[in-house]
Formats: C-alpha cells, sequence, structure tokens
C-alpha cells in the first residue's frame, strides 16, 4: 500500500457515512416488529386478562419506540466502532430499559393507563433480544461485504504500533482500518508494518486530519507529558491513546479529572461482595430453571448411553475448583469404560497425535468416545447438563473459566493456576463461546485470564447471550 493508495482509501470511507442511518433504520423495523409481537402476546393472554386497543393506541406506541433508537444514537452505539460487543449489549439493554420505563410511567401519570403495560412489558423483553441479535448478524454482512469499518491514522511506527496493527487484524468487528503511519522520523517514510505504510511525519497530521476522524497514539517511549502534549497538537476529532498496561483489566476502567490530572479508577468487581451474591442469585434461579426444563433430554440421554455402553449413566470428573478445592464435576458418560487404557494405547500406536493431545488435551476422532451417541452429546453439549447440579451445589457457576483437572495443575502455570482458581469455574465461558475445541491451551490461558480480570455482570449476560448459538452451531466442537 503507498500513500496514495492510503488516500484512496480514506476517502472512500466518507461514501458510507448512509451506514449509520441504515442501523437506526434496521433497529425501527425490528422496534416496529417487536412491538407487533408484543400486541400479539397480550392477545393470546386476552381470554384470562380482558384487553382491548385500537389504531389509535397502535400509532401511539409505534412513535414511543421511537425514542430507543434516538437514544441509543445519543450514546453512540451507532456504528459503535471501537466498541466491544459487552460494553454495545450494556448500553443497549440500559437504553431500551429506560425508555420502556419512561414510556410505563408517562403512560401512568399523564395518559392515566391509555396504552396497555402488557404489551410495553412484552416488546421490551423481545427487543432486548432481537436488538443485539440483529445487529449482530447485520455487522457480520457488513463485514462480509467489505463496508464495515472506518479509517484509523498511526501516530508511532515502532513495536506498539505492530502490536495494535495485529490485534485489530485478528478481530474485524472492531471496526478500525489502519491504512497509514507518522512518525517522528522521517527516515522510516517509505517502509511498512505489517502491510500498513509509514507515510509521513507528526508534521503531516494536519493534511491527514482533513481526511480521516480517528488516529491512534501507539509511542509507549514517550512519557506522559509528551503524551498530552502530542494529543494537543493532533488536529484529529478522535485520539486513541495505547498505554502501557498491558495485565490491567479494561472493561471497568473509569478516568477520573482529579484537579487536571488524570486518574484511572479501576472497579475490583470480583471484591464487591454484592456482584457476588447477585451472581450467586442468578445462578440458583436460572440454574434451576434450566435443570427443571432439561430433565427430560436427561433421561433420555442417559438412556441411551446405557443401552450401547455397560456401566453407569453420569462421569465423576475431578477439577479444581475455587480456592483449589477439588470436586466432582458431573457429566453423562460419552466414553468407554477403561478409557485411559484406550487413550494410552492409541497414543502409543500413533506417537504422532501425542502432540496434538499435549497441546490441547483433546483428539480429534478421540477413540475412547462411543460412536454416534457420544459423539452427538459432546458435540451438543448435553453431556455438560448434570453439572446444573454441581452449580446449585455453589461448587461451579453458570458462566467462569472451564474448570481445570486435577492433573492439569502440574502442567498449568503456576501464576495463572492461582487467578484460574481465584474464582469458580463455570460451566459456560468466554473460551467456549469464542473458540471451544478450535483454540489452543494459550488461546483458552488468555480468554480465561481476560474474563477474570475483566468480570462483570455484563459479561456474564454477554456469554450466556452467546452460549446457545455456540452450541447450537456446534462450531469447533468434537
Amino acid at each position: 500500500m503507498t500513500e496514495e493508495s492510503s488516500e484512496k482509501l480514506a476517502l472512500s470511507f466518507r461514501d458510507r457515512k448512509w451506514l449509520v442511518w441504515l442501523l437506526v433504520a434496521i433497529d425501527i423495523l425490528v422496534l416496529e416488529f417487536c412491538l407487533a409481537l408484543g400486541f400479539g402476546v397480550r392477545v393470546a393472554v386476552s381470554d384470562w386478562i380482558p384487553y382491548a386497543y385500537d389504531a389509535q393506541t397502535f400509532i401511539g406506541l409505534a412513535t414511543g419506540v421511537l425514542i430507543v433508537p434516538v437514544t441509543l444514537l445519543l450514546s453512540g452505539v451507532y456504528p459503535g466502532y471501537g466498541m466491544n460487543d459487552v460494553e454495545r449489549m450494556r448500553r443497549v439493554v440500559t437504553m431500551t430499559t429506560v425508555v420502556f420505563a419512561s414510556l410505563i410511567g408517562w403512560d401512568y401519570l399523564v395518559q392515566q393507563g391509555q396504552w396497555s403495560r402488557g404489551v410495553l412489558l412484552a416488546t421490551w423483553a423481545i427487543a432486548i433480544v432481537l436488538l443485539p441479535l440483529v445487529f449482530g448478524a447485520t455487522r457480520r454482512l457488513f463485514v462480509r461485504s467489505g463496508i464495515w469499518g472506518t479509517p484509523l491514522l498511526l501516530i508511532g511506527a515502532r513495536g506498539a504500533a505492530e502490536q495494535l496493527i495485529q490485534i485489530i487484524a485478528r478481530d474485524d468487528k472492531i471496526g478500525y482500518t489502519p491504512i497509514g503511519i507518522l512518525d517522528f522520523d522521517s527516515a522510516l517514510v517509505g517502509t511498512d508494518i505489517d502491510g500498513v505504510p509509514v507515510i509521513g511525519t507528526v508534521k503531516d497530521a494536519d493534511w491527514w486530519a482533513r481526511r480521516i476522524k480517528t488516529a491512534a497514539v501507539a509511542m509507549p517511549e514517550l512519557n506522559g507529558d509528551q503524551i498530552a502534549e502530542l494529543c494537543a497538537k493532533l488536529p484529529f476529532p478522535q485520539v486513541l491513546i495505547l498505554p502501557e498496561f498491558r495485565e490491567l483489566q479494561t472493561s471497568w476502567v473509569t478516568p477520573r479529572d482529579m484537579n487536571g490530572v488524570l486518574v484511572l479508577d479501576v472497579k475490583k468487581n470480583l471484591l464487591l461482595r454484592r456482584n457476588s451474591m447477585i451472581k450467586r442469585i442468578a445462578d440458583l434461579v436460572l440454574g434451576s430453571f434450566l435443570l427443571a426444563f432439561s430433565l427430560p433430554l436427561l433421561v433420555f440421554a442417559c438412556a441411551a448411553i446405557m443401552l450401547i455402553s455397560p456401566g453407569p449413566p453420569f462421569y465423576r470428573h475431578e477439577v479444581a475448583g475455587r480456592g483449589k478445592r477439588p470436586f466432582s464435576m458431573l457429566k453423562i458418560r460419552t466414553m468407554h469404560p477403561k478409557s485411559k487404557d484406550r487413550l494410552q494405547r492409541f497414543l502409543d500406536e500413533n506417537p504422532e497425535r501425542r502432540v496434538e493431545w499435549l497441546r490441547n488435551f483433546k483428539l480429534r476422532d478421540d477413540p475412547r468416545i462411543i460412536p454416534f451417541v457420544g459423539a452427538f452429546l459432546r458435540r451438543s453439549s448435553i453431556d455438560e447438563l448434570p453439572q446444573l447440579l454441581n452449580v446449585l451445589r455453589g461448587e461451579m457457576s453458570l458462566v467462569g473459566p472451564r474448570p481445570l483437572a486435577v492433573y492439569e495443575l502440574e502442567w498449568v502455570d503456576p501464576d495463572y493456576v492461582n487467578l484460574r482458581c481465584s474464582v469458580p469455574p463455570g460451566i459456560t465461558g468466554l473460551w467456549q463461546v469464542e473458540k471451544r475445541s478450535q483454540g489452543s491451551v494459550d488461546d483458552r490461558e488468555k480468554l480465561d485470564t481476560y474474563y477474570i480480570r475483566n468480570w462483570s455482570l455484563w459479561l456474564d449476560v454477554y456469554i450466556l447471550f452467546r452460549t446457545f448459538p455456540a452450541v447450537v452451531s456446534a462450531k469447533g466442537a468434537f
């Protein structure tokens, strides 16, 4: 990529301002569809709770729900470049809830109950599910079509710039497209970093600011005063700063102004007792509901296993829980009896597969798995359902890092073990919805570490929200 091609790419993004309004229009259609479903739900229960409405009521509500995309637009949700999915979900759910609560309050205080609160509640419940789902599908379509993203100019051509380019390249949902790099050193002009060219010096920032809105400062060699001075001189409307904090949690860091000094307020959510209590209550309520709902499926799966393979239908796996305390994690048995002997014989006969086993502690076409039924239960994650009992007993949580087997404690880095065992393990987690069996042990460690350091109730909601699609698609499962 040359300086000329960088300029052409930057200018091409100017024609995409319609993207914001397209996202707004899509959300309007989704909200009106949710309202229609809300009316349908209310009519369906009208035999028990009488209700009558007219066209004027529908028009009033159809107009009222339009406040939602307006508030989302003002809160920066559209298009939301650089905003992670957890934060976007938090804003969408919060703003939608506030708007519907306001509509109910308006109807009660001003209109004396002309609208149906049942319709509004049903519409709200459907909307907080459909709005994120539709946005996710729309964004995937935009990414594949090459129309998602905004140009990003990097300031600094050292190692930090390379790291940022690689991070952006790994996740195209971020929405930033690096098109060039500026640096103080004119000798670097004409070189490139991972395909992104150094197109000038920092003195050229004024010229590029007329074409690009966002710049990212990736110069950790500068001290705080120098970065502040540089950012003050940069003419870009939006300037991102890549700090030298590699191990700091990121999701709940709030900037504070302390008499002109920037202070980062880091909330240690794992240490807040009220959050742990809310998480535990959610585990008990939702876990009880899921267990009752899945009982017929559990009975059917156990019967199928007992018909095909001799032995008990359940399997107890010794894992390390919170504080490294061992406990028996329950699963539906999907392997033949004496599976360890089968595994050892297979690895002795196929030494080339030993590397795969040591890297992931998993094998494709695992000889231990019961054909058909066992493979299906693992692929669909039905074999994990008995762990709901572990959740109710307080040994596990619905969401958390994947449990470490007791034997893994000797293989895994001690610092990671200590961090990992500071929270209860989960049935589902960030690793499961992002990678499942496609990821390596290193991937699992990175995602588990990110979850623990950035834990929040919203992150749990996001993971639960993504678990069902991940299980249905069976992506990465074996």
